[in-house]
């Protein structure tokens, strides 16, 4: 076919999501451009327990962690405490996320631990659980890099009886009441500076992580309004209901211009035209 880009959504390989980055490496073995990060930031942010390290080293804020490997069982650090929140290590849409995430004792530890060891197939992840709101910054350009706006996960409409998470429900299931109840804003009560804060760190994650053309960043701000990096999606959902064009519109970018900008933003790298 020989084409002069592709433009990469691809999120899964033989129902493998770890094989993600191997799609970019092939790309980058044969030589044809694509659009969004290359296979070493795809990596690194695809392994969550390999991102948070990469955040400790440039000095990015985010929660303590434990990595519980599958066939192995929780020996939790000292510094952790419940609640705990706990996922796969390498899943996106959040994937074998639910309520019984927060986890409040051992029993409900060992037994999120064992679902998604058996369930879901991946190492398991458990967090220090951050209670408080939850944010979105979308990221575009490469040597010249800026923040869209900052949207927030609105909880409004969520049920008062389930925790306030982005569950795989949330995200993906269309029929279900939590589906029905989540949705994004525009917060309206955030000051400047910390607004200006939340941009300038997701910059230094696309950074970091080597991210190209594109990325979101998922963030948790506490109630004492200090905020922990979640993960960085180096390859988000670009559907016109996803976070990063809902950030796009509210930025002054329509849907079209922000493809046009992602396919122009590769072909510049790639020295194409």
């Amino acid at each position: 076919e020989k084409p002069d880009l592709i433009f990469n959504l691809c999120e899964t390989f033989r129902d493998n999501d770890k094989f993600e980055f191997n799609v970019t490496a092939l790309l980058e073995m044969i030589r044809i451009p694509f659009t969004g990060s290359g296979s070493g930031g795809i990596f690194l942010s695809h392994d969550k327990s390999i991102s948070k390290k990469v955040f400790d080293f440039h000095k990015i804020n985010y929660a303590d962690f434990a990595l519980v490997p599958i066939g192995q069982g929780p020996e939790l650090p000292k510094n952790l405490s419940y609640p705990l929140f706990v996922k796969p290590v390498h899943e996106d849409a959040s994937i074998g996320i639910d309520e019984h995430s927060i986890v409040a004792d051992e029993e409900a530890l060992k037994n999120k631990i064992k679902e998604i060891h058996e369930v879901v197939g991946d190492d398991a992840m458990v967090e220090e659980y951050i209670e408080g709101r939850e944010f979105f910054v979308s990221v575009l350009g490469n040597n010249l890099i800026k923040p869209l706006e900052v949207i927030e996960l609105d909880f409004a409409k969520w049920p008062k009886d389930k925790p306030r998470i982005y569950t795989y429900r949330a995200k993906i299931e269309e029929e279900s009441e939590e589906f029905k109840s989540i949705g994004l804003k525009i917060p309206d009560d955030l000051a400047p500076e910390i607004k200006a804060k939340m941009q300038d760190t997701a910059l230094k994650v696309y950074r970091a992580l080597e991210a190209k053309d594109y990325a979101r960043v998922d963030i948790r701000m506490d109630q004492n309004g200090k905020f922990y990096i979640l993960e960085a999606n180096l390859n988000p959902y670009l559907a016109k209901n996803s976070e990063t064009n809902f950030a796009a519109q509210h930025s002054g970018i329509t849907y079209q211009q922000l493809i046009a900008q992602i396919v122009e933003l590769a072909l510049a790298r790639s020295g194409r035209h």
